[in-house]
């Protein structure tokens, strides 16, 4: 009708659509941003293969087997702690001119930068964790040694090669079902073999994620390629997450899946909340966005009645239920021995997480209990505002990504990857907010690995991390 607003397939508000403004300036600044992007990840890649020297491997100094060695190792390009700062601030100077030109770069360029950048991390070595090699060992628990990693330690497997090399050996696997599952085939292979399996996993995800994203912009009223240069460039997920060959690529390829689906042509609910119900049984803090959904604004605006609420429910319980059923025959009573895990691991505290700044800030003896529980307090009343403002009637995707930084900034154990998580939600909200609150996260995360940054960033943990070196060891081992 004329003058009514039109609307996004769930409820919000679409924008208006723009033509791009294609300035000289903004098209120079944007092909010198996917220039440098991509000069950066070749310095990343490639100097962190060449290094030997513990800076970005923990422990790679005459410990690391020579299966582990990238290939691009042959290039001879060595890089120290001063030269990765360099790089990584560059990476972000470079990512800012992308966003400023964006809308002026041709689709081709900016989607060849991102395979380009993608293939080139891959080939890579782990930067900066060894968690994908926990994910190896974890599997080969299971697959080759016949133990469950849900009641079992790496320990239980102490003459595996892969032993020496993982960062936590007396913990049980923190993992989703569905992650162990999927672990089980590919940890059958050679070490070398699965390696590489994982690391082109990893890679086919964030790629995924991408492009599941892009799909879905338009339903937004937004640009599949801003979309792309958005996430699929952004420092934080190239740096940490994907070099690092990290399973959280699988989790933002799972919310990208889910939110494709709420915003396809025929908006389909139910999928999205099956897509989020399997994304958490890879890793549950993918549940984090499942009662948002639920409680979401229905398809053209309209409203969903209390039987169609109701049945949508009952649905993400039924998945909820069927996931669990599938993970009972592999693991029996230990299928969600995970959750167990899962809250261990919150009794942790890492260096640099904001509660233990804060506390470092305010003079308190490392990181209470009491100290943690009033973050998580904070959050469970920030969780329980958005819900309501959902349940309202306002755009649930915002909703869920202030949330899931909520979660982020609330955790006392806040490994820098974890900053990617909201990505997804910030790239197809309309806030402008949720976007520099989610960049902002993500410089932070950076920011763990800058020598620069120890003066800045000091927790009760600071004598141990005050290098490079000795923040990988501690913060990053698994």
């Amino acid at each position: 009708m004329p003058g009514e607003a039109r609307r996004a397939p769930t409820g919000g508000p679409l924008r208006s659509k723009r033509a791009p403004l294609r300035t000289p300036a903004g098209a120079l600044a944007g092909s010198a941003g996917l220039l440098g992007v991509l000069i950066c990840c070749v310095g990343l890649a490639a100097g962190a293969a060449g290094a030997g020297n513990g800076v970005f491997l923990p422990g790679d100094a005459g410990l690391w087997p020579k299966w582990l060695a990238s290939p691009l190792q042959a290039l001879g390009v060595r890089i120290g702690a001063g030269s990765f700062q360099t790089l990584t601030l560059a990476l972000g100077a470079s990512y800012a001119l992308v966003l400023v030109g964006r809308r002026t770069l041709p689709a081709r360029a900016v989607w060849a930068t991102i395979c380009a950048c993608y293939g080139l991390l891959a080939l890579g070595p782990p930067l900066l964790s060894r968690d994908v090699i926990g994910y190896i060992a974890y599997g080969r628990l299971g697959s080759v040694h016949g133990l469950d990693p849900y009641s079992h330690a790496l320990t239980g497997a102490a003459g595996d090669p892969l032993f020496a090399l993982v960062g936590w050996p007396g913990q049980h696997t923190p993992y989703g079902p569905l992650f162990t599952l999927l672990s089980y085939p590919l940890a059958l292979l050679a070490p070398q073999a699965a390696l590489w399996a994982f690391k082109a996993l990893a890679a086919a995800a964030a790629l995924a994620a991408v492009a599941l994203l892009a799909h879905a912009a338009p339903a937004r009223g937004q640009s599949g390629r801003s979309i792309a240069a958005f996430v699929g460039l952004n420092p934080a997920l190239l740096e940490v997450t994907l070099a690092g060959d990290h399973n959280d690529t699988l989790l933002l390829a799972g919310d990208a899946l889910a939110l494709a689906l709420v915003f396809a042509r025929r908006a389909r609910l139910r999928g999205g909340a099956g897509a989020l119900v399997g994304t958490a049984a890879l890793k549950l803090s993918a549940a984090a966005a499942l009662p948002f959904l639920v409680l979401a604004p229905a398809p053209a605006g309209r409203r969903l009645d209390r039987r169609e609420r109701i049945a949508l429910i009952g649905f993400s319980l039924l998945a909820l239920l069927a996931g669990a059923i599938l993970a009972l025959p592999a693991f029996g009573a230990h299928a969600f021995g995970f959750l167990g895990a899962l809250g261990a691991e919150q009794s942790f505290v890492s260096p640099h997480s904001l509660p233990a700044e804060l506390a470092s800030a305010l003079g308190l003896h490392g990181t209470p209990p009491w100290w943690r529980a009033l973050f998580l307090a904070a959050f469970a009343i920030c969780a329980a505002t958005l819900l309501l403002r959902t349940a309202r009637g306002s755009d649930w995707v915002t909703c869920a990504g202030f949330a899931t930084i909520a979660m982020c900034l609330a955790s006392a154990w806040f490994l820098p990857w974890y900053a990617s998580w909201a990505l997804p939600f910030a790239a197809l909200s309309d806030s402008r907010a949720l976007r520099a609150a989610t960049l902002a996260l993500c410089a932070y995360a950076l920011a763990f690995h800058l020598p620069a940054a120890a003066g800045i960033l000091a927790t009760s943990h600071a004598h141990a991390v005050r290098s490079l070196p000795g923040f990988v060891a501690i913060a990053l081992g698994r």
